[in-house]
């Protein structure tokens, strides 16, 4: 063959191939877009109660999805006031959780509070700043007890309704999902920087690619009540994880955004962040330390352990004691578990917390004799004590808790304690202890009372039939479990409720009415509707009232 022709060749088959390449890209599913998102802000008062304001945002965000794709989001939404001084943080919330998450006051305070610097406390709605509240207290407010009752207001936060799917909701494919989130913003008036808008990831469902972060930045020097923001730049957050390093180790950027990447970094690429966190989490001096410590629990960064648990006795630095607490738990090293049990006997509330939740992760059976007996000496945190027992999944703590709801030597407000802690799934051989208590007549009555509603949250066919055979008896314990079954979404937990709506028992008729308009059955409606119309009145205020908040008020009651 001449060099032409081979040259020719040679030509032809390299544009065969790059023909091939080309083709294979054009025929590989590429992952859809995530949904376009749009976010809108008011300064507000908020009038927190007991003559309280504050100052707040109510935020608007909207994510149109025009993938064939549904999108999960995330539960956090966070607002950043930063001030002008080197883009400090001046103001940092807020964690609003929704109904039904699993996520503990722990979990609010190792994501928010410990990586940004901040003494958090939360009721389970909210996480706002414990010592920024000092700023709506005037000099001549009334000294601790003022602050207390600020304190407490401020975690009346108007309740969100939770959206379908989770967390703020799941986006089907080809709509948009709006929401408006109330944010309480105790320190509004120090900002003077940047605001920024943090919403929640997006990860498309059945897909393996890392999750969208998002946020919106608006500049906005000066902000009034009555003002609105609507012209936020929308920043994206890089998808690899060497970018990802990259932009955390720019020391130029700022902190909140730096903590932010790591934990984005740790949660979406643990093997490629180790080093790094590693590296971050021991470097005295670095700005970002309790962050990467924490984020190694987060990670998973299991030979970390020898380096943590030295720290877990540092009193000097609350919050890198509690991130290496909860650290240790979070990788599960068990052969700290003595050290860990020592803490329970701390001083400092937090420090205690941290403990019982690691000692619930590591597992470590062994701690529930140590766990219980810290229940009993601080009855506020039996319940904490119990969450961590339950959560070991294991059948030798099962057990130890399962003696000890009926453990006589244990005080009865530890016990109610004890019982209020289980939820959902647990395990049968709690479930019949429970239905045990509740059916003891000689049983203490609050005990008793907490029992059904603890297996109504237990939920599982043993439960549904226990509760069913409470009903039976009537009186305060029927009525009860009239509650506990009303409350789970299922048909087959509600129709004894509707059934009951037409019993005889005037107290057990009234409870189920009430039950039924209080979680909104609305399959409860013809009943309902039958009892306001039929002769002689009776439960028709009560009928009337379930059925106005389900928004089916008939015209037969009246207003």
């Amino acid at each position: 063959m001449s060099v032409i022709a081979q040259t020719r060749s040679h030509a032809l088959a390299v544009a065969m191939t790059a023909l091939a390449v080309v083709s294979c890209s054009q025929l590989s599913p590429q992952p859809p877009s995530p949904p376009s998102v749009s976010v809108e802000m008011d300064r507000f008062e908020y009038e927190a109660g007991s003559k309280l304001k504050s100052a707040a945002w109510k935020v608007r965000a909207a994510f149109d999805n025009q993938s064939p794709s549904a999108w999960k989001l995330d539960q956090s939404l966070l607002v950043i006031e930063t001030s002008s001084e080197g883009d400090l943080t001046a103001s940092h919330y807020v964690f609003r959780e929704r109904a039904g998450s699993k996520l503990t006051d722990e979990d609010f305070r190792d994501r928010y509070a410990t990586s940004f610097g901040y003494e958090v406390e939360t009721d389970g709605t909210a996480i706002v700043p414990f010592l920024a509240l000092q700023e709506l207290v005037g000099e001549s407010s009334g000294g601790f007890g003022s602050f207390l009752g600020l304190f407490l207001a401020t975690f009346s936060s108007p309740q969100v309704d939770p959206l379908p799917g989770g967390g703020y909701g799941q986006v089907a494919p080809r709509s948009i999902l709006r929401f408006e989130e109330n944010v309480i913003a105790p320190l509004g008036p120090r900002q003077r920087g940047p605001i920024i808008v943090v919403v929640p990831s997006m990860r498309r469902v059945g897909g393996e690619e890392p999750p969208h972060h998002v946020w919106f930045e608006f500049t906005a020097p000066e902000v009034r009540y009555g003002d609105r923001l609507s012209a936020g730049v929308q920043k994206v957050a890089p998808r690899t994880a060497a970018e990802l390093i990259m932009e955390v180790r720019d020391e130029t950027a700022p902190l909140w955004r730096r903590r932010l990447e790591l934990n984005w970094l740790a949660e979406d690429f643990p093997a490629e962040a180790a080093p790094l966190l590693k590296e971050y989490a021991f470097a005295e001096g670095n700005p970002l330390r309790n962050t990467a410590l924490m984020d190694l629990g987060v990670a998973r960064v299991t030979d970390a352990a020898p380096m943590v648990i030295p720290l877990i006795d540092d009193a000097n630095d609350k919050g890198r004691q509690v991130a290496a607490i909860r650290t240790l738990g979070r990788i599960q090293a068990v052969g700290a578990a003595p050290r860990v049990r020592a803490l329970l006997a701390s001083s400092d509330q937090s420090v205690r917390s941290a403990a019982m939740s690691s000692l619930g992760e590591m597992p470590d059976p062994e701690s529930v004799p140590e766990l219980l007996r810290a229940a009993q000496s601080r009855p506020p945190e039996a319940r904490d004590a119990a969450r961590a027992i339950l959560a070991m999944n294991s059948d030798a703590a099962t057990t130890q808790f399962v003696e000890a709801l009926a453990n006589p030597s244990i005080p009865v407000v530890t016990r109610r304690s004890l019982i209020n802690a289980v939820d959902d799934g647990a395990p049968p051989a709690i479930v019949q202890r429970l239905l045990t208590l509740a059916n003891d007549s000689s049983g203490d009555a609050q005990v008793r009372t907490a029992a059904v509603s603890a297996v109504g949250r237990a939920g599982g066919a043993a439960a549904l039939e226990g509760l069913r055979a409470l009903l039976v008896q009537g009186g305060e314990l029927g009525a009860s479990a009239v509650d506990a079954l009303a409350s789970r979404p299922d048909e087959s937990w509600r129709a004894p409720v509707i059934d009951v709506a037409r019993d005889p028992n005037h107290q057990l008729r009234s409870a189920a009415i009430e039950a039924l308009g209080t979680n909104h059955v609305t399959s409860a409606s013809e009943v309902l509707r039958a009892i306001v119309e039929e002769p002689g009145g009776h439960n028709k205020t009560d009928a009337c009232n379930a059925l106005d908040r389900m928004n089916q008020k008939p015209a037969a009651c009246g207003g």
